[in-house]
């Protein structure tokens, strides 16, 4: 197993600075929970071509004595996965030095590169989720989500209303059966991602099968813990501009009109499942003083790698309403 944290080292260049990478790293985690729960495989070279689960079908037949079985024959899958820059500079004014001569620039410079960290860790779960495989764009689980992977909750969305009558009842019921079924299709399921009007909405409907912690992360902010049957439920949260929704309620399914959204399942591995390949993980650089400003940069080698079609699933058509 290798998270973010272990598996981000120095590439070997000039301006790595290891506190800082660390204090990132944290900030990251700690404005996208979600992050701390993948899986990252460090890889050579630009890209890679793995030998990928498949699922052998027609194999099991009745024999008579003196007479064999026609044997399956191994067939192996294989995929590529190219690597994608992901990252950003992030700069201090040498003004500051000056201006608040009781403060230390290492401080500020550490305070702007976290603050930077929690705008890219952001965008790193939007490419991860939205990536249209189109370069230098991420391959998102959404475009990987297909056949039975992809479960629809009503042919034109599902309202999932508030109430006690008989048709909220039956939409609360559709729902979480649909969640289920969800599971369900994630052999050895690890997490549920979802927006958080989903996560409220269930909050309200299926308190019974929730379990709701509080915990501090490294800096001492409160961090909502939620598990649903055991299961952690994540919180996509917003792209870069902390404003869209990663997870937005504008799909449309069927004639439902742009009020839809989508919950997915996932199962992580390092070499199985749903996988993140990098090279070393996240880089900081210190570039030092260039112009005005003292630039410091942030980038991470990134990719989705599918090891098998079945670590992921996405229920699409729910409406919160």
């Amino acid at each position: 197993m290798a998270r973010l944290r272990a598996i981000s080292a120095s590439d070997g260049g000039t301006g790595d600075d290891q506190p800082i990478r660390a204090h990132v790293v944290e900030e990251m985690i700690s404005e996208c929970p979600i992050i701390d729960a993948l899986e990252f495989r460090s890889i050579l070279g630009n890209s890679t071509t793995e030998t990928v689960d498949t699922v052998v079908t027609g194999s099991g037949e009745m024999r008579t004595p003196g007479n064999d079985y026609t044997a399956s024959a191994y067939s192996p899958s294989e995929t590529t996965s190219a690597l994608r820059i992901l990252g950003d500079k992030f700069t201090v004014d040498q003004a500051y030095q000056r201006r608040f001569p009781g403060r230390t620039l290492a401080s500020r410079f550490a305070t702007e590169a976290g603050k930077t960290g929690r705008s890219i860790a952001r965008h790193l779960v939007n490419e991860l989720v939205n990536g249209d495989n189109v370069s230098p764009n991420v391959n998102g689980i959404k475009t990987q989500a297909t056949g039975g992977q992809l479960i629809t909750a009503a042919a034109n969305g599902l309202s999932v209303v508030l109430g006690s009558d008989n048709t909220a009842k039956i939409a609360h019921q559709t729902f979480l059966a649909r969640l289920d079924e969800l599971i369900a299709a994630v052999p050895g399921c690890q997490g549920l991602m979802m927006n958080r009007q989903q996560i409220a909405r269930l909050k309200a409907i299926a308190r019974e099968y929730l379990s709701v912690d509080n915990i501090q992360d490294v800096f001492g902010r409160n961090q909502e813990i939620i598990t649903y049957n055991g299961l952690p439920v994540y919180n996509a949260g917003m792209a870069k501009d902390n404003t869209t929704q990663v997870l937005p309620n504008n799909e449309v399914v069927g004639s439902s009109g742009a009020v839809c959204s989508s919950v997915y399942a996932f199962a992580c591995g390092e070499e199985s499942d749903l996988s993140v390949i990098t090279s070393t993980g996240l880089s900081v650089k210190v570039l030092g003083l260039v112009g005005q400003n003292y630039v410091g940069n942030i980038e991470i080698d990134i990719n989705t790698l599918l090891y098998s079609a079945r670590a992921i699933a996405r229920l699409q058509g729910v409406i919160i309403s």
